[in-house]
């Protein structure tokens, strides 16, 4: 029994230095202190003043849309043709200032006029839009070609050209196709039917008064849907079947 109290007493005399154990209980304040010190809580990092820091809003940025793209004016020899309209938007985050309008060439400038144009320089705020109208006065039969030029603070796309062609008015109305083979058939047997369209392929209106056959009666023809053929109006673009 001598034996095993001594044994046991230099177990706890070599095993209690390596815990700690002072009063039988485990101190870990300098490792504590050293975890404080390295930082490690749940505040995460901050800057000087004890404050996250909030990244900087991003600058405004106007930005300037041009509807329709381009425009076609038609009219009389000599005369004013319809006013068409062109807005300018803006759809960035900042105010949008333009600065010039303007026909280019100068040698076709003449011909096109900048109708309802606001006063320069004309500041269009985020989301709004202004709108101008232009005209064509047709010299000549020719085709006449120019560009509208808008200048602006859009950082993007400092000038835009809107093209505008001008031309005296068409009249133009077509069958297509213009023949039709019906084939070969058997004597008494009715064909097979074929389409064709009359179609208004001018600027001004055209109103279908009569449609006749000529020629073999043993052909015949109907109107493809409602109102009959004759009497129908068809502006430009319009067809009949």
């Amino acid at each position: 029994m001598v034996r095993f109290n001594q044994l046991a007493l230099g177990l706890m005399l070599i095993v209690c230095p390596l815990w700690g154990c002072d009063d039988g209980t485990s101190s870990n304040s300098a490792g504590d202190s050293a975890f404080a010190d390295s930082g490690g809580n749940d505040a995460g990092t901050m800057g000087d003043s004890g404050t996250t820091a909030d990244a900087p809003e991003p600058d405004p940025i106007p930005n300037l849309a041009v509807s329709p793209p381009s425009l076609t004016l038609p009219g009389t020899a000599g005369m004013a043709s319809d006013p068409q309209a062109v807005t300018l938007s803006n759809s960035g985050t900042g105010p949008l200032t333009i600065s010039s309008l303007s026909i280019e060439p100068a040698s076709e400038a003449d011909y096109f006029t900048l109708v309802g144009a606001p006063t320069l320089p004309a500041v269009i705020e985020p989301g709004e839009s202004v709108e101008l109208s232009v005209t064509y006065t047709a010299p000549d039969p020719m085709e006449h070609g120019a560009s509208l030029i808008v200048q602006s603070d859009d950082p993007d796309a400092p000038q835009i050209s809107i093209p505008l062609t001008g031309r005296v008015f068409e009249t133009c109305i077509r069958a297509m196709p213009n023949t039709l083979d019906l084939g070969a058939v058997d004597p008494g047997i009715r064909s097979g039917r074929f389409e064709f369209r009359i179609i208004n392929c001018g600027d001004t209106e055209h109103t279908i008064d009569t449609i006749m056959q000529e020629g073999d009666e043993r052909f015949s023809w109907t109107t493809i849907g409602n109102p009959a053929a004759e009497g129908r109006t068809l502006r430009r673009g319009d067809s009949v079947s």
